[in-house]
């Protein structure tokens, strides 16, 4: 259901979905003092609870990765070779930070609310190439360190590792190579 919504759009219920703490839910289940996925959804001890530790409704992991850090490798880049990063800005998340090991060595995301907009860290690992894609509403104005790479509807300059900087649609799209990157980024 997570991967649904967050598809279609709809990430914000999602994250409404894992974040509640009501019946039922797996914030019930952690509210109840759980520490693994139960097999039902209600607290129930004794006959009627088969299994306190099951892991049919656990796979919520992966959403946190694929969707919030939004690390999701391509098919041409066998091996994480490729992959792209397009994370999602949730109203009333302030900050994600995944790491995630893959055969070449982990990819970083770690991304802040700030008052100038989102701070966005990223770490692409030796041999790859990452596609980090963000939402170009309005005039964006998109910074690497002190290198503005996007503003007033056009690229800038291009720090080093970073390939390709280009608007397609409502999205921005940069292409980076190995290494550690330091982005800021607010819609204008």
């Amino acid at each position: 259901i997570f991967e649904v919504l967050a598809a279609e759009g709809r990430a914000d219920v999602a994250y409404k979905l894992l974040t509640q703490t009501t019946y039922p839910s797996w914030g019930y289940m952690l509210s109840m003092g759980a520490t693994t996925i139960w097999e039902r959804w209600e607290y129930e001890t004794g006959a009627r609870m088969n299994s306190h530790c099951h892991p049919m409704y656990g796979a919520v992991g992966a959403w946190f990765y694929t969707f919030l850090a939004g690390i999701r490798p391509l098919e041409e880049g066998v091996g994480f070779g490729q992959f792209e990063i397009q994370p999602l800005f949730i109203d009333g998340l302030d900050y994600v930070h995944c790491s995630l090991e893959t055969v070449r060595g982990p990819i970083t995301v770690h991304w802040t609310r700030k008052e100038q907009g989102i701070q966005l860290k990223v770490e692409i690992p030796w041999n790859s190439v990452g596609y980090i894609k963000l939402p170009a509403v309005g005039n964006p104005v998109l910074r690497e360190g002190e290198t503005i790479l996007w503003d007033e509807g056009k690229a800038g300059e291009l720090s080093a590792g970073i390939h390709t900087v280009r608007r397609e649609g409502n999205q921005l799209v940069l292409e980076v190579g190995s290494g550690t990157y330091d982005f800021c980024w607010h819609q204008g």
